[in-house]
């Protein structure tokens, strides 16, 4: 279906958004965040916020309370707390990146990476 539509869509950028959307998550590179701690933790707020502060198109998000429960996505199963503190992964076909713990250290995985 992308293909089909990808003549018309370079032509009319503006009235494919959708498609052009799709069709720049099919190409790729895909990467996934998880964002692991308790949700009323400040740091763990610091760690969502830095992830949507910049508009990431090809990035899959996942974010669950620490432990999370059974039916999460497998982008959170067996990623355990960095020193017990909220945690963010930033990773690509579920290889992953040094687990980070601050604000800081995610901004400079996400800008390397996405």
């Amino acid at each position: 279906m992308l293909e089909t539509q990808q003549q018309t869509a370079v032509r009319c950028p503006t009235a494919f958004a959708y498609w052009l959307s799709a069709m720049d998550f099919a190409i790729g590179p895909l990467y996934e965040v998880a964002v692991l701690g308790d949700n009323g933790d400040p740091h763990t707020q610091a760690l969502i916020e830095t992830l949507w502060s910049t508009y990431r198109p090809r990035a899959v998000t996942a974010i669950s309370s620490y432990p999370p429960p059974p039916e999460v996505p497998p982008l959170l199963i067996d990623r355990p707390l960095l020193n017990g503190q909220p945690t963010a992964y930033v990773c690509q076909n579920f290889t992953c990146l040094q687990p980070v713990n601050d604000r800081v250290n995610l901004r400079s995985q996400l800008l390397d990476n996405l």
